[in-house]
Parts: C-alpha cells; structure tokens; sequence
C-alpha cells in the first residue's frame, strides 16, 4: 500500500502526525496475538485467570465466555488521551460497521477535529 492508495485525509494525518514507532504498537491492537483453552479463543497470549470462574457460570456456552473475557472498550486503550468528541467515536463506529458515514459527516460538523483529517 501506498499513499495513493488511501484517503487524503489518511495520508495527511500520517505525514504530518503518524510515527513508525506508533506504526509498530498499534500493531499488536490490529494484529493481537491469541490464546486457546478448552475450544475458546482469547485476546492475548494466556488464558485470562476467571477463565474457570465464567466457565462455571455460563457452561459450554463458549461465545458467552468468550464474548465476557475478549471484551474491551477502546477509551481505556487510550487513558492518558483527551477525551474523544463526537466525530472520534462516530468514526470508531463506522469503521467498526455500527453507523454509516454521513452520520460521522453530521457529527463531524459539530466537532471539528483541530488537524482537519475527517
């Protein structure tokens, strides 16, 4: 991939503000690795210790047990940061598929982003 393959927006963000170190570690966000225990598969490179805990809860319903011991929430990825505006968490949802993009362009009018690259 290169710089003309992506959005103008993208490039602009990566030239002025994106680092290779940054490239790097958010590459084990996109890329994690995975561990597997009794048919599950879990974020990281062991099995979380409540693993038995919710294994005793919901049973050898192992998308349950998954669903609670993969969950995250992106905002506490990011602890140090300021607090996201609208246009930030609409992005996340559509690049997650949860809202189309005119709705990030209506949220995006509400609060613009300093650098301009939404």
């Amino acid at each position: 991939m290169n710089g003309q393959d992506m959005p103008m927006e993208v490039t602009a963000w990566l030239t002025n503000v994106g680092r290779y170190e940054d490239a790097v570690r958010y590459g084990a966000l996109f890329w994690p690795t995975f561990a597997e225990m009794d048919g599950c598969v879990f974020l990281g490179s062991g099995v979380p210790d409540t693993f038995g805990e919710w294994r005793a809860k919901l049973g050898a319903d192992r998308q349950r047990i998954e669903a609670v011991l993969n969950h995250r929430h992106i905002l506490e990825l990011f602890l140090g940061a300021p607090e996201p505006c609208r246009s930030d968490e609409a992005t996340w949802a559509v690049a997650l598929g949860d809202v189309d993009s005119q709705t990030v362009a209506r949220l995006s009018r509400v609060c613009r982003d300093p650098i301009g690259w939404r």
